[in-house]
């Protein structure tokens, strides 16, 4: 990375990378929900996944996350539509990671307390925080 703009290609990988990674999850998913117990014919009792439902007193509201997962169990699989919803929120997330991370290395790099790599570190946090607080502002 220079020292002036971010560098577009690690933008790239990282997002890349955070689409893949989440897309595997959700393939990973699955197993991991039947291991917790829900399974395609139902809640196994005793499991995880019962004691959840027992939380709830047994009414699980549609769209929560103990019916997504009953889904799941029960499909052995994920919609597509979750599996994009999934892939596009890691890729947002890895974007939105590189991006603050680039800014606060900027700022630290721009602090001229080296020595003491603690204080630069929290100089930085505070520097990044003003530059954050002032983009927000300047947009209101």
């Amino acid at each position: 990375m220079t020292n002036d703009r971010l560098d577009v290609k690690q933008a790239g990988v990282a997002v890349t990378s955070g689409a893949v990674g989440a897309t595997v999850a959700t393939y990973l998913t699955v197993p991991l929900v039947s291991a917790l117990g829900f399974k395609a014919g139902g809640v196994a009792g005793g499991s995880f996944a019962a004691k959840l439902m027992t939380l709830y007193g047994g009414t699980i509201a549609k769209g929560s996350v103990v019916s997504l997962l009953q889904s799941a169990g029960a499909l052995g699989t994920l919609s597509v539509c979750t599996t994009v919803g999934i892939a596009l929120g890691g890729a947002a997330m890895a974007g939105g990671a590189v991006c603050c991370g680039y800014e606060l290395y900027k700022c630290y790099h721009e602090s001229n307390s080296h020595k003491n790599s603690v204080s630069s570190y929290f100089q930085a946090l505070n520097k990044y925080k003003n530059y954050v607080y002032e983009g927000i502002k300047s947009k209101v």
